[in-house]
């Protein structure tokens, strides 16, 4: 049996979980699609900083653009995508769900946080509202992650937030460990 293409799914249930319009995690945190005009506020915490960046290199403000042109370009493809996250009305990262290429139908969530929001629990914040959102949609048996190995933060939260490894392999060019997460 071959797998459907990421067109062909009904992506109905988790549009409406994680609609394109600004969500209030907390009084002071919220999610809001991304725009065009958030490409300086991305580079500001993006730019120059490998840890802050999936392919762990330095990043130029072109490679931030490039990033933020496949988030707009995931929201008219398939109706979500990852959020920006605001804290006190600044950007301070993405999170939310993107279309996971190794399962029909599936999706894998990120949560990248700006480093000098880093220790304030909002990943791990970010990460549990995520999977609330998710064990609220019936079409969606898991959730799916991929993380760098050397990411010792990302792979302990996953760990702890119930994420169980299920290989290894490359996601987007970079060596992964892949996770899933049973919804509800």
């Amino acid at each position: 049996m071959t797998q459907p293409e990421s067109s062909d799914c009904d992506w109905g249930d988790i549009i409406n979980a994680f609609p394109l319009k600004k969500l209030w995690v907390t009084h002071t945190l919220n999610l809001r699609p991304l725009t065009k005009q958030d490409s300086v506020e991305l580079g500001d915490f993006l730019s120059g900083d490998p840890e802050m960046t999936w392919t762990r290199k330095p990043w130029s403000r072109r490679n931030v653009d490039y990033l933020l042109s496949l988030r707009l370009s995931h929201y008219k493809q398939y109706g979500f995508g990852p959020y920006g996250i605001e804290l006190d009305g600044k950007l301070i990262g993405m999170a939310g769900v993107q279309v996971w290429d190794y399962e029909p139908c599936s999706v894998e969530f990120l949560v990248y946080v700006a480093k000098s929001q880093w220790n304030q629990g909002y990943g791990t914040n970010l990460t549990k509202w995520i999977i609330d959102k998710c064990n609220d949609i019936p079409s969606l048996p898991f959730l799916y992650a991929a993380t760098r190995p050397e990411n010792t933060r990302i792979n302990h939260i996953v760990k702890q937030l119930g994420f169980m490894k299920t290989g290894n392999g490359e996601h987007y060019g970079y060596p992964s460990i892949y996770w899933k997460r049973a919804c509800k």
